[in-house]
């Protein structure tokens, strides 16, 4: 696999590093498997995915990869507290 762009930027202040990569459009199917592959290896180091400001939909299965089932039903509990109406960013993950 040729990789065509590889790109790091995130906020210096608190480590978060946000990792983009381009295999082309050939190779597209691949995209899941660098993405287990970089957050198994955060996982591993006991980082994070994601800010403490939400996840995103495309990291949305790896979550449980740097958060706790007690962690995630917090975020929950937030999210129903704070938006008991469900009308910022429905359906996006919780």
């Amino acid at each position: 696999m040729k990789i065509r762009l590889l790109g790091f930027f995130g906020h210096v202040g608190d480590g978060n590093v946000h990792i983009i990569v381009n295999v082309g459009p050939e190779t597209r199917n691949v995209h899941l498997d660098i993405d287990e592959i970089v957050y198994a290896l955060i996982k591993e180091l006991n980082g994070s995915i994601s800010a403490e400001h939400g996840i995103g939909i495309m990291k949305k299965q790896f979550l449980n990869y740097s958060k706790s089932d007690p962690e995630i039903g917090l975020m929950k509990t937030l999210k129903q507290t704070m938006d008991p109406n469900g009308i910022l960013s429905p359906g996006r993950i919780f």
